[in-house]
């Protein structure tokens, strides 16, 4: 493939990004408008968010039923993995504040 048809790819990502959102391993990626130039703003993909918060769920349920530390900490190594994987992304902070 030369450079140019790369070039032209990355072009047409960049038009397909301004006029709607695209998703990419649980992200999802649009191009906004900021003075002359374009943004990223990333956030969480809709399924992504159903399956974090039934995950979620299901781990506070195991921790209530007989309370141990193994259960806190698998929870709390949960989050933390969450929290690690989305850190890139723009707008994590308000998805994750509509989950708790």
């Amino acid at each position: 493939m030369s450079e140019g048809a790369e070039f032209e790819v990355s072009l047409t990502m960049q038009d397909k990004l301004r006029k709607r959102e695209s998703e990419f391993l649980g992200f999802t990626i649009r191009a906004n408008k900021k003075g002359k130039k374009r943004v990223a703003h990333t956030g969480i993909k809709a399924n992504k968010k159903q399956k974090i918060k039934t995950e979620a769920k299901k781990r506070i349920q195991k921790i209530k039923a007989p309370p141990t530390a193994l259960d806190a900490t698998l929870f709390n190594r949960f989050v933390l993995g969450i929290h690690n994987y989305f850190n890139r992304a723009t707008h994590v902070s308000v998805a994750f504040s509509r989950l708790a």
